[in-house]
């Protein structure tokens, strides 16, 4: 072969191995994973596309606005819409889950005699099926709690004084709660919200009146509303809730945007408890733009091994130190393999790249006036799932839920 033939041979090599690198380019981008979504609780949109925020305040938690329940018969799919396993757990948190949801389920408590603390779930009859499902089954949900002798079942000893229910005007809603826990059984009761020159979290009105029997109102089926007092909110004009789709995502390094404590303040509704990135506030129907591709800089459009960083800040704004967690979940139909880090201000809370249900973080300490930052990397680690996914042009969501709560004391 002479050195004329070997030279052209060459460039057509390097013609093909240039088309076919341009060729695997064009594939790779047009693997999709789309947008992640914003949503607020029991938050419904025309185009349905919005589920990121869950944040759950009330009077006494956060100070400010009304706490909305989720309906399980709109939001079902909703973790909260699924039964929880509450075994080893108390009355209490059975019933502030039902506080949560604006669905009515019929619920029993049952009582055995155990070494464990009384009020303490030890079986349940259903779990792990959705509020919705047990509602059109019309089965009851069962409790059975521990019961050594300090708690009274107002059906069987009605004269008792704890069956008799107290005026709770101008006491808090933990009142409310350490008497029902005093008894075995299930009053309905609803917490609304109302802004008032009332000290927040005072109780302003309950619907029915302080004095009649338990066994009267159970066998009435009657629900005891709670009226809870919180603060008056002023809105600066130059602070805005409109929705922009075209914001611009974080930087690569991932230490964009995000405003400093002395930016955040400015335009900020006073007393609030509340998450924003460096563009926007997580609110209402705002699709944020986690996933923009460090490779080929394309929102929502990103290929196999490709990183990012998205930052965003929780703000306690209020006048109470709270405690909240941050829980995550994704739809991920062909199993991408989406991997992530978190770090919390300065320092790593997951310092390993894991799976999204690793992340979750609980009793996150904020104190009045503090501000969080979050940091999550995000990374699409190579699998044999990707060809597959390519040609569907998957969607891939992630879900994020920050839910707040005053510290008791």
């Amino acid at each position: 072969m002479t050195k004329k033939e070997r030279e052209q041979k060459e460039k057509v090599r390097k013609i093909i191995d240039r088309i076919v690198e341009i060729a695997l380019i064009i594939i790779i981008i047009l693997l999709l994973l789309h947008n992640c979504e914003l949503s607020k609780k029991n938050q419904n949109t025309s185009n349905g596309n919005v589920n990121i925020i869950d944040i759950t305040c009330d009077g006494k938690k956060c100070g400010f606005g009304e706490d909305v329940p989720l309906d399980c018969l709109v939001n079902e799919s909703s973790s909260k819409c699924i039964v929880p396993n509450f075994v080893g757990k108390s009355k209490e948190d059975v019933l502030n889950w039902l506080s949560t949801l604006a669905n009515f389920i019929d619920i029993e408590f049952k009582t055995a005699t155990s070494k464990e603390k009384d009020g303490t779930v030890l079986d349940q009859s259903i779990l792990g099926i959705s509020v919705k499902e047990l509602i059109n089954s019309k089965n009851k949900l069962v409790f059975t709690i521990s019961n050594n002798g300090s708690l009274v079942d107002c059906l069987v000893d009605s004269s008792n004084s704890r069956c008799v229910l107290p005026n709770f005007v101008g006491k808090k809603k933990n009142d409310v709660k350490r008497w029902l826990n005093m008894i075995t059984n299930y009053v309905k009761v609803k917490y609304v919200y109302k802004e008032s020159n009332s000290r927040p979290g005072t109780i302003l009105n309950q619907s029915i009146t302080g004095g009649r029997s338990v066994k009267d109102i159970i066998d009435s089926g009657e629900t005891l509303v709670i009226t809870i007092a919180t603060n008056k909110k002023t809105r600066p004009s130059s602070h805005s809730n409109s929705n922009n789709n075209n914001n611009k995502g974080g930087n690569n390094d991932g230490t964009d945007g995000g405003s400093d404590e002395e930016e955040q303040d400015e335009g900020e509704i006073t007393g609030e408890f509340y998450v924003n990135d460096s563009n926007i506030r997580w609110s209402d129907s705002t699709n944020l733009r986690i996933f923009v591709d460090s490779l080929y800089n394309l929102d929502g459009k990103i290929a196999p091994e490709s990183s990012n960083t998205y930052k965003f800040v929780v703000n306690n704004k209020t006048a109470y130190n709270l405690k909240y967690s941050i829980s995550f979940m994704e739809t991920n139909p062909y199993s991408m393999n989406m991997k992530y880090k978190l770090k919390k201000n300065n320092s790593y809370v997951i310092s390993d790249y894991v799976s999204y249900n690793q992340l979750n973080l609980a009793n996150q300490v904020l104190n009045s006036k503090k501000s969080d930052t979050f940091y999550l990397e995000w990374k699409w680690v190579s699998s044999d799932n990707d060809n597959q996914a390519g040609k569907a042009q998957a969607n891939y969501k992630l879900k994020i839920n920050v839910e707040a709560e005053s510290i008791d004391g």
